[in-house]
């Protein structure tokens, strides 16, 4: 690898922007005897050029200070003071980045709980959507009043997310690393695929491709499970079985809900939902359409007490919230009024 890769990958590594190939890369260049050589003459070679352009290489503010503590903390009184810069300088620098790379790799094997790990949050207002792209190359896209957890470090263990509320996964394909989804009820695990995930309002896993295993078991069950260390991040996907209470395999074409019992109820799944402006309701209660309206439209909506049990079947496909609202109070035979004052839609009895 040239030398400007090298120092390239140092600096991603520097900045956590280093992938995970990359930084298994560069692992390899530091216990490889050959290039650890090869690295400590770029560093002296570079060192010298400096040298002679400016001998104070005072580059940032109190760096020559810095510099000399480095010498002095590693070098023999009886070196002579120029071969000590020469030389041990640029050895304590090259510990200094070995150090950092071996602590890099020891806190990760060390990251065994999910308080360990720093993770990125993204989330969503009602009726917003938003689309992330991990660096594997999964997408993922965001439904209204959710929000979505992933690690700001690349691994080479695992891939794993957090949702809360509902979003849609096209999964990029990686037999060596399974990716999890963790909810509040249960957890998700594929290889590569797509799906649909509602964690609280419907409980749901509708699956658009490929094949998904879905485990009833709480985040809180893996949390605890992680911090006795009866469990590892890296190998949740091995052992998740071993916590869940109840599991459920699914393919194209198939949902699985998590009903009030905590017993899954499979059922075919018409691979259309709401990325698609579509919404299809089976037998469901008002008070649970209603919510479901409030995630994709934003428009709050109160509906009358003789509304809030009734149970309708129906698909709606390409319409607005207006159209939705006109339409759900005609099936209830009722009023639709506005509330301006307090921005409150009301469906009541005529």
């Amino acid at each position: 690898m040239e030398h400007k890769q090298i120092l390239v990958l140092i600096a991603k590594l520097q900045q956590n922007t280093i992938t995970a190939d990359e930084l298994k890369e560069l692992k390899k260049i530091f216990s490889t005897s050959g290039d650890s050589k090869e690295l400590m003459r770029l560093f002296r070679d570079t060192y010298e050029t400096q040298l002679k352009q400016k001998d104070s290489l005072d580059i940032y503010e109190r760096q020559h200070q810095v510099k000399n503590r480095l010498i002095n903390s590693t070098a023999p009184a009886n070196i002579p003071h120029r071969r000590k810069n020469n030389f041990y300088y640029w050895t304590a620098c090259a510990i200094a980045l070995i150090l950092l790379i071996g602590g890099f790799f020891y806190s990760k094997q060390l990251s065994s709980s999910m308080d360990t790990l720093e993770l990125i949050q993204v989330s969503t207002k009602a009726g917003e959507r938003k689309k992330i792209t991990l660096r594997d190359g999964s997408s993922i896209l965001l439904n209204g009043n959710s929000s979505l957890y992933y690690p700001k470090l690349v691994t080479d263990d695992y891939r794993m997310v957090k949702l809360q509320g509902e979003a849609f996964f096209d999964v990029a394909s990686d037999r060596q690393k399974p990716f999890i989804v963790i909810a509040d009820d249960f957890t998700t695990q594929v290889v590569g695929t797509s799906f649909n995930i509602d964690t609280d309002n419907n409980r749901t896993i509708q699956v658009n491709t490929g094949k998904v295993n879905v485990f009833k078991v709480s985040d809180k069950s893996i949390t605890q499970a992680l911090k006795a260390h009866h469990l590892q991040i890296s190998k949740l996907d091995k052992d998740i079985a071993a916590i869940s209470t109840g599991s459920v395999t699914l393919i194209e074409g198939e949902k699985a809900k998590l009903n009030a019992t905590g017993a899954w109820e499979v059922s075919p799944y018409s691979l259309r939902n709401w990325k698609d402006n579509e919404l299809t309701y089976i037998n469901e209660p008002m008070t649970k359409v209603v919510r479901n309206l409030y995630r994709n439209f934003g428009d709050s909506i109160r509906l009358d007490s003789s509304f809030m049990n009734k149970k309708i079947t129906i698909t709606l496909s390409n319409k607005n919230s207006i159209q939705v609202l006109n339409t759900l109070t005609e099936l209830c035979n009722g009023k639709l009024i506005l509330n301006k004052e307090k921005n409150i839609w009301q469906i009541t009895e005529q």
